[in-house]
């Protein structure tokens, strides 16, 4: 996590915007801290390379990593995101393969937050490794979900029909935030 947060204990403070590189929190301490913020706006993001590249911009924008704990969004990120105040606006920057779109689709159902999708758009510009059967099986899935918009159900069917990932890995693309 990164950025303007201000993490209140009974034993003292935690001042976030300190730090000039992301700090991992745990779970169990983000539960028992109360949150300050003078953000807006919370972005998560699936990479580390991206998180610390974002940290750098200083853009006074929350960041926290949400799938670099084995793909898929880890407990502390949830705490995070559930704790947040209601008025933060969530958004999600993720590979756009299966995986990263069913980070984003475990974001939403977990935290039951509204979570905007920010560059998840398929890019088949190039050919990019080809979907096994297992992540023709998950955007089947996905595209079913109530946790995904139509345009994300559309990228995920754009890429089916290529058979392939495309250019998906999040550092492949210009970060636009």
């Amino acid at each position: 996590m990164h950025g303007p947060l201000l993490l209140r204990f009974t034993e003292g403070d935690l001042d976030l915007k300190l730090l000039s590189a992301p700090a991992r929190i745990d779970r169990r301490d983000l539960r028992r801290a109360r949150f300050e913020t003078s953000a807006n706006h919370c972005l998560t993001v699936e990479n580390l390379s991206v998180l610390h590249e974002l940290a750098r911009r200083s853009t006074g924008t929350l960041l926290a990593s949400s799938g670099s704990e084995g793909g898929f969004a880890h407990s502390a990120i949830i705490e995070f995101l559930t704790a947040l105040p209601d008025h933060i606006t969530c958004m999600h920057c993720g590979d756009t393969d299966p995986k990263g779109f069913e980070i984003l689709h475990n974001l939403r159902q977990r935290t039951q937050r509204p979570i905007a999708s920010i560059g998840m758009t398929f890019d088949g510009s190039k050919p990019g490794p080809p979907l096994t059967s297992a992540e023709q099986s998950t955007i089947i899935r996905l595209n079913k979900s109530d946790f995904l918009t139509d345009t994300e159900k559309q990228q995920l069917s754009l890429m089916l029909a290529a058979g392939h990932k495309g250019v998906f890995e999040q550092e492949a693309r210009p970060l636009a935030f």
